[in-house]
C-alpha cells in the first residue's frame, strides 16, 4: 500500500508524509540474495495480476528469482473418489503463477522503500491507543514515538486488528473448525505442480518452490492437528504420504478425453523445518472504510487458504484503495472523508463477498461425506470438468485476478505529467 503510495509525487522525499507502523522487524534483505537457506514455513502463492502490481511498484525485480516457485500445473482430487481436475494442459509454455516466502517478499518491499525514501518506517513500533475525535484527523499513541496525526489511518494489522477495534468496527464470520499446519518438506523430484487433495478432515496442499522444496498447508479438524503436531518428524512425513497416496474409499469413473491425465504427486522423503499451525475461519469486517480509517488484507477480510488467495486478496485491496486516495488528491479532496472512501468499500466488497462465497461453497461440498451417491456425483462432475478445457480456463483467469484486480494504476499515470 506505502509502496504504491510514494511513487505519487505529492508523496515527497523532503516532507514525509507516510508512516508504517509494525510490531515485527523484517529480515535483512541479504537473507535472500542466494539458496543457501531453507525456505520459510510462510510461504504466500502470487497471481499475475499481484505480480504485475509488484512489478509496477519496482518491487519484482528487486525479488531473487532462484527462490520463486513456479506452478506450472495444478492438481486437485479427493479421497472420496477417482474425480480429479487438472489446470494448464501446456506447463511448458504456459504459468499459472508464482510462489514466494512471505519473509522474501516483504524485506524486498522494504528495500523498496527505501530506495523511494518518502516513507517513514516505524520498527518494531506498537500502538497502545487510536482515536479518530469528531471534525479532526485520526491520532495514534505509538509506544516508541507517542502521538502521531494522519488524515488516513490504514488498517493493515490482521484478523485483530487494533485499528478496527478501536475504529468500533465489528467483524462477522465463523470458525472452519479446523488448524493449518505448515512447513517446508523434500520430495523425491523436483516439481512445479501444485497438488492439493481434498481428505474428509480437510484440504491437504503441496506447493513448489525451487529445487526438491515443496511447503505444505494441511488444513485438519482440531483432533487430528492435536495428533499431527505431536507426531515425530518421521512418523508426521509418512502420515502425509499415506494421506496423499491412499486410495480412495469409492471406486468412481474417471474418464479423460485430453492431456489432463492424473499423476501421482512426488514423495515426500523429509521435514526441512519446524511444524506450525494456526486457527481457520472466515472473517469479514462489517465495512472497510470509517471516518479517517480504511481496513485492507487480513483486517477486513479472512478466507480459507485452500485456494491461496489470501495475499492476493490483500493486494488487490490495496490496488483499488491506492488509486481511490490518487484519485481523491488529484481533485484536492480530502483523503480521509468517509464518503469518498465508498467507493474502495464496494470494488473491494464485491470482490472479497465472491471468493469468500466460492470458497465456503467448495470447502463445504468437499466436507460432505455422509452420503454416498452425493459423493459420486461430485466425482462425475469433477471429471466432467476436467475435460472442458475453456471452463477451466476461465477459473484460470478468474483466479488470477484479471477479471477484477484494477487493470490501471492512478499512482502510475499520474507521473506521466
Amino acid at each position: 500500500m506505502a509502496c504504491a503510495l510514494c511513487h505519487y509525487p505529492y508523496f515527497t522525499k523532503e516532507e514525509k508524509k507516510i508512516i508504517i507502523v509494525d510490531a515485527a522487524v523484517p529480515n535483512p534483505f541479504d537473507d535472500f540474495k542466494d539458496k543457501t537457506t531453507i525456505p520459510d514455513q510462510r510461504v504466500v502463492s502470487l497471481t499475475f495480476s499481484s505480480a504485475r502490481f509488484l512489478r509496477e511498484m519496482g518491487v519484482w525485480d528487486l525479488l531473487n528469482k532462484d527462490r520463486i516457485g513456479e506452478i506450472r500445473q495444478m492438481q486437485v482430487w479427493e479421497a472420496g473418489g477417482k474425480g480429479h481436475m487438472k489446470f494448464n494442459d501446456n506447463p511448458e509454455t504456459k504459468l499459472l503463477g508464482y510462489t514466494i516466502e512471505n519473509k522474501h517478499l516483504i524485506a524486498a518491499l522494504h528495500h523498496r522503500l527505501k530506495e523511494l525514501g518518502n516513507c517513514e518506517l516505524e520498527f518494531p513500533q506498537k500502538i497502545t491507543n487510536f482515536s479518530v475525535e469528531p471534525n479532526s484527523w485520526a491520532r495514534l499513541t505509538l509506544e516508541k514515538k507517542g502521538d502521531i496525526t494522519a488524515r488516513l489511518a490504514i488498517g493493515s494489522d490482521g484478523p485483530n486488528s487494533i485499528v478496527k477495534k478501536k475504529a468500533g468496527i465489528p467483524s462477522w464470520g465463523w470458525s472452519s473448525d479446523q488448524f493449518g499446519i505448515v512447513c517446508t518438506i523434500k520430495t523425491s523430484y523436483p516439481t512445479r505442480t501444485a497438488w492439493q487433495r481434498f481428505m474428509t478432515t480437510g484440504p491437504i496442499a503441496i506447493l513448489p518452490l525451487w529445487d526438491e522444496y515443496c511447503s505444505i498447508v494441511w488444513s485438519c479438524e482440531p483432533s487430528l492437528h492435536e495428533h499431527l503436531m505431536k507426531l515425530p518428524e518421521e512418523e508426521f512425513v509418512n502420515e502425509l504420504n499415506n494421506a496423499l497416496s491412499r486410495n480412495s474409499f469409492l471406486d468412481t469413473p474417471n474418464f479423460v478425453f485430453n492431456r489432463a491425465d492424473f499423476e501421482h504427486p512426488p514423495v515426500v522423503l523429509q521435514i526441512c523445518n519446524k511444524r506450525m499451525s494456526f486457527p481457520l475461519r472466515f472473517q469479514q469486517a462489517n465495512r472497510y472504510v470509517d471516518n479517517r480509517v480504511a481496513l485492507i488484507g487480513d483486517a477486513a477480510h479472512n478466507v480459507h487458504p485452500l485456494a491461496g488467495q489470501g495475499l492476493n486478496l490483500g493486494l488487490t485491496d490495496a490496488a483499488i484503495l491506492a488509486n481511490t486516495i490518487v484519485k481523491n488528491l488529484k481533485a484536492g479532496l480530502d483523503i480521509g472523508d468517509v464518503n469518498l472512501l465508498q467507493d474502495y468499500e464496494y470494488k473491494a466488497k464485491v470482490i472479497n463477498y465472491a471468493f469468500m462465497g466460492i470458497m465456503e461453497s467448495l470447502k463445504r461440498s468437499y466436507e460432505a461425506n455422509d452420503f454416498d451417491p452425493f459423493i459420486f456425483a461430485r466425482n462425475i462432475s469433477t471429471a466432467i470438468l476436467n475435460n472442458l478445457n475453456p471452463v477451466k480456463s476461465f477459473i484460470v483467469q478468474f483466479a488470477n485476478g484479471y477479471l477484477f484486480h484494477p487493470e490501471k494504476y492512478e499512482w502510475k499515470e499520474s507521473r506521466k505529467f
